[in-house]
């Protein structure tokens, strides 16, 4: 398929389709919209023309063999497709719903080749790719729309550059990413955009924003909006790029903007947040989303997408009303009484904004359906889980296809427009137990290992405790926010606090941040007072053991404005730091891991010919055993940055190299290598992966035996050796964790589909 844009026309009235300004208009903001029908269907048919029926069609079905369980789940993969809105009579709609495969569950497709061309259906989503991965198995494993916020809160001023494999792990598995770029208007820069959009050029149907509700009364925000979306349709033609007003936003601007740049926007982005409105009234805000999506279709002919649904237990922008916990639950339920009028009014997905409500970029004072340790806020989690549980039923399966025109009628099958007007209420039911999940299928993170190559002597060794995968999901949204692997968050946690966020260290000097700390309160009251032991001081503290004390003693160390607590000023963001809150400790632990990460990357460059010379190079198990070798840098740099020096870790790569030749010395030359026993290696040392050519990297520099017979650099003996050979078992505990919570295990999604094929009687 190719994509064809509507083409721009000079005169204004043909361009911007039938709708006036007069159609729609705000009536105070925050009180919702006002619609003036009357001469609509004489505006956008002055010649009695009809208007075009449009459906959303994508080649998305990839041929995987009819045996295969997840045929029956996941009928088709956006892997490599392309998506676009195309004229839709009754006889092609009829032709797409005949071939196109049910997303029930049990569901056959009656499509067998790749290429052909089907009918999209409206995507469920959730903000947040490691949400979507924990709020998946509560709606069937059927979401459809992970959600991902490119914060340049997070990206050191620019939007962070994501990691497109998360995108290819999402699209094979019939999931559409939407990526929301978001700067809060200081950072809009089109270089940057673009290069995030190449990053996922031909991947497949990705959605990528651009700033999210950008300032059109802003020339310059305006001006730099439009080069933003030229820059990434341009890097990325596959891709839907969405222009992001804020909703109810109908300026002449925006008319500004597609008049020069639509050929670069396929549809647009908008998010309904009840922090905007006067009125604490869910129906009211959905059915404005659904209203405002008209007037950009029936304006610009582009239809939206719902980028986020916020529903928050705080008081309204001008504090005459409350949003308490019951509207909250009951705007999480209605939201799924809309799908018909949403997908009827072009809206093509609709997302919830957050599970966790933790590093949220909009800053929701109380919208979680968990808490941080990962239990359900009741009656908000089952309303909407409850009614994401049974939006997949066959009957409630949404086709999209809609009309670009107020005349023209698109009723092909089940009504697709319910909507009823702003002022009817509903009651819908608001759910009082939570809703249960079923077993996880997949996940999508940010993998260093896939898959444990054959020829590693190290062997996964078991987290501590039963719930080392569950805890404290707030680690798995902070891995999220900064691309990095999860299983070496949660092994870092194991390792450090297991799992205790009281946890405080002691030492016999002062460590880090916290000089001459003899006692340390929590400012928080839950983790009452630590008293070091006579001798010794309090060091790292909480879930990922930071080195920074609570706020409450940084005058009196004279830390109140000093550069190494940026970090956690910025994680705490009110400068109220405390290291025994999880969510602190999370973003302060994830940002200095991620630092390692990358010094372990930077690391291993020079050094890759050396340190992974037995395979070969770009394939599965180089990549993986690179993987490996990270982790074990990672740690070593995250416990003490002077372990892991280049000169190190280049020395490290030499030695390694020639033990690694060992099995030819020994027989050239019996008494030249401390690894020959005779004219061969010794078989205890070759057993240990210490010596020959079955040696790995990582057993070589940490395990205990290779320790004691290879060269060591002067800075590795006395107390570092324990930080060297405790990084073996580390990256053991790292596997382990990986292997038991199904984290980044490419295998895992085949078994888990055949285990759930097999419970339901499917063959």
């Amino acid at each position: 398929m190719k994509i064809s844009h509507i083409a721009l026309l000079f005169a204004a009235f043909l361009l911007f389709g039938c709708i006036d300004q007069e159609y729609y208009r705000r009536a105070v903001q925050g009180q919702g919209v006002i619609i003036n029908g009357s001469n609509a269907s004489s505006l956008c048919n002055p010649a009695g023309a009809p208007g075009e029926c449009k459906c959303m069609v994508c080649d998305t079905f990839l041929f995987r063999g009819t045996t295969r369980p997840s045929n029956k789940f996941y009928p088709f993969s956006y892997l490599l497709s392309e998506c676009q809105f195309l004229a839709c009579d009754y006889a092609q709609f009829q032709s797409y719903m005949e071939s196109s495969p049910s997303l029930a569950p049990g569901a056959t497709s009656a499509r067998t080749r790749a290429g052909d061309d089907m009918l999209n259906f409206f995507m469920f989503g959730q903000g947040g790719f490691g949400e979507f991965n924990k709020a998946n198995p509560y709606c069937n494993n059927s979401l459809r729309m992970p959600v991902k916020w490119l914060d340049s809160k997070y990206g050191n001023g620019k939007y962070p550059l994501p990691n497109p494999e998360r995108a290819l792990c999402f699209l094979d598995k019939g999931a559409m990413p939407l990526y929301i770029l978001y700067s809060r208007g200081e950072a809009i820069d089109s270089a940057r955009s673009a290069e995030i959009a190449g990053s996922f050029k031909s991947m497949g149907p990705i959605i990528i924003t651009s700033e999210m509700n950008f300032d059109s009364s802003s020339p310059d925000a305006v001006s730099k909006v439009k080069s933003q979306v030229r820059a990434m349709k341009s890097a990325c033609p596959n891709c839907l790029v969405a222009l992001a007003p804020r909703m109810w936003d109908d300026s002449s601007q925006l008319d500004e903007i597609i008049l020069e740049a639509g050929d670069s926007i396929d549809i647009f982005a908008f998010g309904i947040n009840s922090h905007d409105y006067i009125s604490c009234n869910p129906t009211l805000m959905l059915s404005d989303a659904a209203q405002y999506s008209q007037y950009l279709l029936y304006r610009y002919g582009k239809p939206s997408v719902l980028a986020y649904v916020l529903f928050d237990n705080a008081t309204s922008s001008d504090g005459t009303c409350r949003w308490d916990d019951l509207l909250v639950s009951q705007g999480y339920s209605e939201f799924f009484t809309y799908p018909q009028a949403f997908a009827a009014s072009g809206i093509i997905g609709g997302a919830l904004y957050s599970s966790y409500g933790v590093a949220d970029p909009l800053d929701c004072t109380d919208c979680a359906l968990f808490n941080f340790s990962g239990s359900p806020i009741a009656q908000r989690q089952a309303s909407w889980f409850s009614g994401c549980q049974g939006a997949y039923s066959t009957s409630s399966v949404v086709p999209l296809y809609f009309s670009d025109s107020p005349g023209t009628s698109c009723s092909y099958s089940q009504p697709g427009y319910s909507f009823v007007g702003p002022d009817f209420r509903i009651s819908p039911q608001v759910y009082e137990e939570p809703a249960d999940s079923w077993p996880v299928f997949y996940s999508c993170d940010s993998c260093l290992v896939t898959k444990i190559p054959g020829s590693v002597k190290l062997s996964p060794s078991r987290p501590d405790g039963s719930d080392a995968c569950e805890l404290y999901p707030v680690l798995d949204v902070y891995a999220d926010i900064r691309d990095i692997d999860p299983a070496l968050v949660r092994a870092t946690v194991q390792r450090e606090s297991g799992f205790d966020p009281c946890s405080t260290s002691k030492d016999v000097h002062p460590c880090g941040k916290t000089p001459g700390m003899l006692e340390v309160d929590d400012p928080d009251g839950n983790c009452g007072t630590y008293r070091a032991p006579s001798g010794q001081y309090a060091c790292a503290m909480g879930l990922m053991q930071t080195l920074v004390p609570p706020y409450t003693y940084w005058d009196e160390f004279g830390f109140a404005h000093a550069s190494q607590m940026l970090d956690a000023k910025f994680c705490a963001e009110n400068e109220e730091f405390n290291p025994y809150n999880p969510e602190h400790s999370a973003c302060v632990g994830t940002a200095e891991l991620a630092g390692a990460i990358r010094a372990a990357k930077s690391l291993i460059e020079p050094n890759e010919g050396k340190i992974l010379s037995g395979y070969s190079r770009d394939s599965e198990d180089y990549n993986n055993m690179k993987g490996i070798i990270t982790v074990m840098l990672a740690r070593l740099y995250y416990a003490g940055p002077a372990l892991v020096t280049p000169s190190n870790v280049n020395t490290w790569a030499n030695d390694f190299q020639k033990f690694r030749n060992a099995d030819s010395l020994c027989s050239n030359d019996p008494d030249s290598h401390v690894c020959c026993s005779g004219s061969r290696v010794d078989p205890s040392l070759a057993s240990n992966g210490c010596c020959g050519s079955g040696a790995d990297f990582v057993n070589y520099v940490t395990n205990e035996k290779c320790y004691d017979i290879r060269p060591r650099n002067n800075n590795e003996g006395g107390n570092n050796k324990p930080y060297i050979i405790k990084t073996n078992s580390f990256v053991r505990l790292y596997l382990g964790i990986r292997q038991r919570c199904g984290i980044c295990d490419q295998d895992a999604w085949d078994r888990n589909l055949n285990a759930w094929a097999r419970s339901e009687g499917i063959d």
